[in-house]
């Protein structure tokens, strides 16, 4: 087995990245090195690379979807997912899991603009990733209970392939949030704290916690022997999708000779007969799958008519019944309010009948103001309950539905 360079991008300083190796028993050859990525072009020689990006930067959610193979399902799944995002699709990356026992499919979507930064970035160190994961699912998944991971930002993950991250400061409310959404409530909330401030006796949350204290490079420590050997998903498919050569190394020459070679020989003797039979093949197997597909759907159909438009209107159908989100759906537009207007801060929210009420904290009534117009502009209702002067901030309450 090859040895393991674990590569760490952070958020706000992408080029100065940390890393460690491991070797085939997922001990570690040193310990975690950072900052100039010059190295890295060495330590990836002959390694398994797994790089782990930022949680925040990437969704981890689920879908639920007739069987397809996994090119036509790559093709559903933006459609499937669309009600659930905020911003367009065709800006987005949509990455699969692996099919689960209750028939959900695990996704992980990112903007394709993070995407592209990612891969070109690891490009100009000459580094081919094996696979990019988000640090939500290199956490350690212990059954029975949730794993926080807590230093500059809060990561949990609270399933094999479910998690999220927040802003530390509001754990306690996301916890909350995702413990009441849950179906099976953990009984132990596990928190791996890497920072100077503890964070459990805050939370004062109904299920129990465990918090235990470690050093910051522990983090990296803990995420790499995870990487590679718990459950996740590698956002490198579809057009990310890379693939390392397995052929041994040979002089220029020789290896260009060798390909020249082979490809006359394809080209003159099997490449009309091949491409045919590869092509026959293909032709039959879609259609065998066509027709079991259909079938499946239309039972009562003795025979398939046009049966692309007649799943795609089933599957418009079935998208529509599963509804929104309402709570993420407004913290979407309170999220983009507040890049409009820095100013505003969120002391508390709270969320009941589809309703968000927020107590919000900001610097002039100008600022409340053009924060309660842009969310309004939005199509949203929004209603104020008070508002209070304190020194020269205004406290507030908003209703938005």
């Amino acid at each position: 087995m090859q040895d393991k360079l674990i590569i760490f991008l952070h958020t706000y300083d992408a080029e100065r990245p940390d890393w460690v190796v491991l070797n085939a028993d997922n001990v570690f050859r040193y310990n975690v090195r950072h900052g100039n990525p010059a190295d890295l072009t060495d330590a990836a020689q002959d390694k398994e690379v797994i790089v782990i990006v930022p949680a925040e930067d990437v969704l981890i959610t689920s879908v639920s979807l007739p069987k397809m193979n996994r090119s036509r399902l790559a093709q559903a799944l933006p459609f499937a997912l669309e009600e659930k995002l905020i911003g367009d699709v065709d800006t987005l990356h949509f990455a699969q899991g692996e099919t689960q026992a209750d028939g959900s499919l695990p996704v992980a979507v990112v903007s394709k603009e993070k995407m592209q930064a990612w891969v070109s970035l690891l490009q100009s160190w000459n580094i081919l990733a094996d696979a990019l994961i988000p640090s939500t699912l290199a956490l350690s998944a212990e059954e029975g209970a949730w794993s926080v991971a807590v230093n500059g930002m809060a990561i949990v993950r609270s399933g094999l392939y479910q998690g999220f991250a927040c802003d530390k400061d509001n754990l306690k409310e996301m916890l909350e949030i995702a413990l009441e959404a849950s179906e099976s409530k953990p009984e132990l909330i596990r928190i791996h704290n890497y920072s100077t401030h503890a964070v459990s006796e805050t939370l004062n949350l109904k299920i129990p916690v465990k918090e235990d204290f470690n050093e910051t490079d522990q983090l990296y420590a803990d995420l790499a022997k995870n990487a590679g050997k718990l459950p996740a998903i590698n956002l490198l498919q579809a057009e990310y999708r890379t693939k390392k050569s397995r052929y041994p190394k040979m002089q220029k020459i020789w290896k260009a000779t060798f390909y020249l070679a082979m490809s006359w020989v394809i080209l003159l003797f099997f490449y009309p007969t091949i491409s045919y039979l590869i092509l026959k093949h293909k032709v039959n197997s879609i259609e065998s799958q066509i027709e079991q597909i259909y079938k499946h759907n239309f039972p009562q159909s003795s025979s398939m008519v046009a049966p692309k438009l007649r799943m795609e209107e089933k599957l418009r159908s079935f998208t529509s019944q599963a509804g929104d989100n309402k709570l993420f759906s407004l913290l979407g537009y309170i999220g983009k309010a507040m890049l409009e207007k820095p100013s505003i801060k969120i002391k508390r929210f709270d969320f009941k009948n589809n309703q968000l009420t927020l107590e919000l904290m900001t610097a002039s009534s100008e600022d409340f103001a053009a924060f309660t117009d842009y969310l309004s502009r939005q199509g949203l209702n929004i209603k104020q309950q008070n508002a209070t002067m304190q020194g020269a901030r205004i406290n507030g309450i908003v209703v938005v539905e």
